[in-house]
């Protein structure tokens, strides 16, 4: 099952780069590269201490951000970025005690 889930996050953010602009392959290799990062870094420190991005910060402007930007790329794909959302949601609030 992990492999499932980090195989459908990478088709999310890497399908969502490429609908943008058919030359940001480079784009979605840095996609690639930060992904790559934060699951070592998951494995190091363990998934709660490894968040660092908007749910982490409570950057809830950033999440409407990408919510917007998913709904104008494929609406359908907003279920599974809500889904890691609240995943991360439940991860911040267990290193929170």
């Amino acid at each position: 099952m992990p492999a499932l889930v980090l195989v459908a996050a990478m088709g999310l953010a890497a399908g969502q780069v490429a609908s943008t602009d058919d030359d940001r392959v480079d784009e979605i290799i840095v996609t690639g590269e930060r992904a790559r990062r934060s699951l070592e870094g998951a494995l190091s420190s363990g998934p709660a201490a490894a968040l660092s991005g908007p749910v982490a910060r409570g950057d809830g402007a950033t999440l409407e951000r990408h919510r917007t930007a998913i709904d104008a790329w494929d609406p359908a794909r907003r279920a599974l970025y809500d889904a890691l959302v609240a995943e991360q949601e439940r991860l911040v609030a267990r290193r929170a005690r």
